[in-house]
Formats: C-alpha cells, structure tokens, sequence
C-alpha cells in the first residue's frame, strides 16, 4: 500500500508540473523539443515523496552489509592484537642501545660487549644470536648515532642488562624493542601523562602504575580513559 501512495503523489506531482509548464509556455509554443525531461527527472527524484519514500528502503538494504563491517572490524582488531602478541613474544630477547659512537666499519657485537661491561656485565659473543644498527646511514655532521639492535641468546643476559641500565654513562641508553603499535602507544600515553614515571614497559608491554592501579595499555583510546593527565 505504501509504495502506491508514492507513486500515486509522484504522480500528481508530475502532472501538475506538466501543467504549469503548459500553461506558462502557451499552448501553440508547446512541442516535445521544450520539454525539459532531465529537469523534470531531477525534480521528480530530488521531491521529498520519493527521498521519503527511498529512505528506508535503502537504509533496509544496507544493514545487512553495515552489521557484517562491524564484524569484519571486531575481526580485524582480534587478529591485530594476537599479532601483536605474538611479535612481542618473539621481541623478548632483544634491546635496543642509544647513544652509541657509531663509525664506519664497526664490529657492533663488539661495541655491545664493551658497552655491558662498563656496567660490570661480562658477556661474550656466545651471548648475542645478532646485532645491527637500525635505520639509513646518515653521514651528515653532529647527527646522533643510529641505535643498535641486540637480539641474546638467553632471556636472563637481556634482563640483567635492564636491571643495571642506570649505572649507564650519560647519553648512552637501553629500551625494549617495541611493536609499532605498543611504541605509538607508548609514546601517546607519556605525552598525555603529567608523570612521565607511570608510564613504562615491561616484557614488551605498555603499562600504567599511578600507585593505586597497574594495568596494561592496549590501545591509544585505552590510554585516553585511564589516564588522569590533569587537563580535567
């Protein structure tokens, strides 16, 4: 019943604007090369009857395809996560070293052992599976050196070199080796926090210890609801 209403109404709309054109133009100047049809289609499909009319029934069409977008993204964010997982695991024994004199032919196991043992670590070779700088040669002048990336052997040699990097000399520092997505997570929650303290990593992870809560930071829109960064 409804859709002969509307065809019903469009077609009286059709009619009276016939009518009027009719009218206005004169009956002797009137011929079919004076009509202006495309006009008249554009008036017909722009009127509030037939969009009225339209409007459910398109948005009755899409749903389907709305509600399984929704699925696919829910999906999506499932597979991102157990693929960050995953590569966090496997980043477990790697670090990365700041601020180490980087020069043209080095022996980056090396600079690694050397760099352990001004903290009193003794490590050999046998301890590194590898090491390598990471990013582009840059041999411009006063340009900090590229960080280097160390993947152990054990999971305790890494530990135990986190848990003497402060005896570091100054400038030279040791990170975990992030995901993409926990270092943008990272790097967002220090920004937004005004303790810079509560924001950390551990074992790959994000986390957040403000003294009263410990939790781990998933994603950038998790930072934003946890974190009470003093704009309230």
């Amino acid at each position: 019943m409804a859709s002969h209403r509307y065809t019903y109404h469009l077609t009286i709309d059709f009619v009276d604007k016939y009518e009027i054109g009719h009218t206005s133009k004169g009956t002797d100047a009137l011929n079919d090369s004076q009509i202006n049809i495309g006009q008249l289609v554009r008036e017909v499909l722009q009127s509030d009857v037939i969009l009225k009319g339209i409007s459910p029934i398109v948005k009755k069409a899409i749903a389907p395809f709305e509600k399984r977008v929704d699925e696919l993204k829910i999906q999506l964010n499932k597979l991102q996560i157990a693929f960050d997982d995953l590569s966090t695991y496997n980043r477990r024994t790697n670090l990365r070293f700041y601020g180490i004199a980087e020069s043209i032919g080095e022996d980056t196991n090396q600079l690694i052992i050397d760099t352990c043992a001004k903290i009193d670590i003794t490590i050999n070779s046998e301890d590194i599976s590898i090491t390598h700088r990471i990013g582009k040669v840059n041999n411009s002048m006063g340009q900090r050196p590229r960080a280097i990336i160390v993947r152990f052997v054990r999971y305790c040699t890494r530990q135990m070199m986190l848990r003497n990097k402060k005896k570091l000399e100054r400038g030279t520092s040791i990170n975990e080796d992030l995901t993409k997505s926990n270092l943008s997570i990272f790097k967002y929650a220090r920004s937004i926090c005004v303790e810079k303290k509560c924001i950390y990593t551990s074992n790959g992870k994000v986390m957040y210890n403000d003294g009263k809560k410990r939790l781990e930071l998933f994603s950038v829109q998790h930072a934003n609801g946890l974190i009470d960064d003093g704009r309230d």
